[in-house]
């Protein structure tokens, strides 16, 4: 979204963004108690969202990343599941070359990021990821600091926070993060960003960036560049 501002501030230079990225459900907050004109979430509307308009942006996903030493290559949802639900807590077992205690790291409630993970991944299984042993961190860049440096951890971050030298991404039901999986939506943990606007007065400055956002190509070259993945305008 910076890189976005960025290039919108230069067609527009009567425009400048302020923008505090303090996570997806912060944002819808921030919006409906009115300290926002608009915010970027990362999971579908809910109706606690009520009195809020979702629109959808571009695409993304969780990309679940271990650390550059573990030789796991790929999971499936419900052993993602059981690790972050609690149930599986060693790697022994797991295809991995490691036999230590599983560290998994994700993000904080405040994140859509959370809230994708939970309903996605978690919830089907009746599980939550409010286990003690699951550290949470307020970034996905944190999350991908942690797993670089933690031989036995494993986190789930969006697409751009995927690429660290530390860590390598591991495919999920045996599809990979990838932008072309995540076009086609092979990839069964893809999802769009969504822009969010109040229903009563929004801005039309706001509405005009988002759809030059959702509808250039000269945007949908940044998001490609910037690590998402154009999904009306490539």
């Amino acid at each position: 979204m910076v890189q976005l501002f960025a290039a919108y501030h230069k067609l527009h230079k009567n425009i400048s963004f302020h923008y505090t990225a303090d996570g997806g459900n912060a944002g819808v907050q921030d919006v409906l108690q009115g300290r926002s004109q608009f915010g970027i979430q990362t999971a579908a509307p809910v109706p606690a969202d009520k009195g809020t308009r979702f629109t959808k942006l571009f695409l993304d996903a969780v990309c679940v990343d271990v650390n550059h030493t573990n030789t796991l290559s790929n999971i499936s949802v419900e052993n993602l599941a059981d690790i972050f639900g609690g149930l599986t807590t060693s790697w022994s077992g797991t295809g991995s070359n490691l036999s230590a205690t599983i560290a998994p790291i994700g993000r904080n409630s405040t994140a859509g990021l959370y809230t994708f993970f939970s309903a996605a991944v978690l919830k089907p299984y009746g599980l939550s990821q409010d286990e003690p042993l699951v550290a949470e961190e307020n970034s996905d860049g944190d999350v991908a600091t942690t797993v670089e440096r933690d031989a036995d951890a494993i986190g789930y971050v969006g697409l751009a926070h995927s690429k660290g030298s530390g860590e390598h991404t591991i495919d999920v039901n045996g599809a990979a993060c990838t932008p072309r999986a995540i076009k086609s939506e092979s990839y069964p943990l893809y999802h769009f960003d969504w822009a969010v606007l109040p229903l009563s007065k929004p801005s039309v400055k706001v509405e005009q960036f988002f759809d030059w956002v959702q509808k250039s190509k000269a945007a949908g070259k940044i998001i490609n560049k910037a690590g998402a993945v154009a999904a009306f305008n490539a």
